[in-house]
């Protein structure tokens, strides 16, 4: 497994801001104390960032079906994969090359792909017309087509983007902060506090008003998941109330509440909608999926999660795509299962998802179970392809 697909299987988490991103990823996730972190890419997310774990299918090939066992309920992707059709590439952003040798970027919106920084990148996220990077000298930098890269701080180390804002939240050794970046390219600081005692540890999700905070890796029990309100005044660790969130994945934009993993009283893990305020709260949960996610990425809408499952006993992991009312309110929910493996998997539109494989994208449509490999024109990605939103 290259480096590359190293660090998309590790990041994620927790952005709802990149490709309402899967991630682990699906790809992300990449650090392993601060040399992992120095490789990690997010996307979104969440929030928004979406990738989903798995590893990479041979160039040029279409994903084949490897004939894995999937969750009761669950309706297997049997539809033929269709040809690539050259006049439909995708309707986000593709990060081609960012952890290695510099940010590259294919926007959707010229079809063309762009260098907008020539240094190797851990993070990148969507952020307005352009995108906020941390590069591998722990740089904030704004990156904006067609523009020279902008420094907006230093010695920052995990980054979260409040969506459809220009408002993000960040930390750095021994600081938690928030602010604005104004239109001109200047970051705002606008509160701040002392860090979390765990450097691995910080915001992983911004509202604009509340901070979720976790472990980078996103990995699950050695995770400190906690919430800062700056409104209120400084961070006051209540992790120790919240030991039952194993991870989350984002917020759902429709009713506010974070969707995640959780244990229950009999140690079971099961997905779950959990209030914002300390000590994380479970409104509903189901565990009825047999497995657990191991990534995930919420629709634009937050009605949809697509999920990369571990089957029981770590066997080979899937993308899972469910309807979350549905999840919670059905015993035997009805789940959509692509067989294929995917390094990174992020939401193109409500209906659509996009999956890289290798330097390979397919766009995957829930609705059908179909997977259709596609042709970007210009998109020359050497290393691998990562959806952003």
């Amino acid at each position: 497994m290259s480096t590359f697909e190293e660090d998309l299987r590790s990041t994620l988490g927790a952005q709802v801001a990149v490709l309402p991103a899967v991630s682990d990823q699906a790809d992300r996730a990449i650090r392993s104390a601060r040399g992992i972190r120095r490789r990690r890419l997010v996307t979104g997310a969440l929030a928004a960032l979406v990738l989903v774990a798995g590893t990479a299918a041979a160039l040029g090939h279409s994903p084949e079906s490897r004939g894995l066992p999937v969750p009761p309920g669950t309706v297997p992707s049997t539809a033929p994969t269709a040809p690539a059709s050259p006049d439909a590439p995708p309707v986000v952003d593709v990060l081609s090359t960012s952890a290695r040798f510099m940010v590259r970027i294919w926007r959707a919106a010229d079809q063309r792909e762009v260098e907008v920084y020539d240094h190797p990148a851990t993070t990148v996220l969507r952020f307005g017309d352009g995108w906020l990077a941390i590069d591998n000298e722990f740089n904030l930098v704004l990156l904006r087509p067609d523009q020279q890269p902008a420094v907006l701080g230093t010695g920052v180390r995990q980054l979260a983007v409040a969506p459809n804002t220009r408002s993000i939240a960040w930390r750095t050794d021994t600081r938690m902060s928030v602010g604005t970046v104004t239109q001109a390219g200047v970051l705002i600081t606008e509160r701040t506090t002392s860090a979390p005692t765990n450097p691995e540890t910080g915001p992983v999700l911004y509202t604009g008003k509340i901070v979720l905070i976790g472990g980078t890796l996103n990995r699950g029990r050695e995770d400190e998941h906690d919430v800062w309100v700056p409104a209120n005044g400084d961070y006051v660790n209540t992790a120790k109330n919240n030991s039952h969130v194993v991870r989350v994945f984002g917020v759902r934009p429709d009713t506010g509440a974070l969707v995640g993993v959780t244990t229950n009283p009999d140690g079971k893990q099961c997905l779950a909608e959990l209030e914002f305020a300390p000590g994380l709260r479970v409104n509903r949960q189901s565990c009825d999926l047999d497995s657990y996610g191991v990534a995930g990425s919420l629709s634009p809408s937050g009605r949809r999660l697509a999920l990369a499952v571990n089957e029981p006993h770590f066997g080979q992991p899937h993308l899972t795509v469910v309807t979350l009312d549905a999840l919670f309110t059905d015993p035997r929910p009805s789940v959509v299962s692509f067989d294929a493996v995917f390094d990174n998997v992020g939401w193109e539109t409500e209906e659509t998802l996009i999956g890289g494989q290798g330097t390979t994208l397919f766009r995957l449509q829930p609705a059908t179970g179909s997977t259709t490999r596609l042709a970007v024109p210009g998109l020359t990605a050497d290393t691998g392809v990562a959806p952003v939103r």
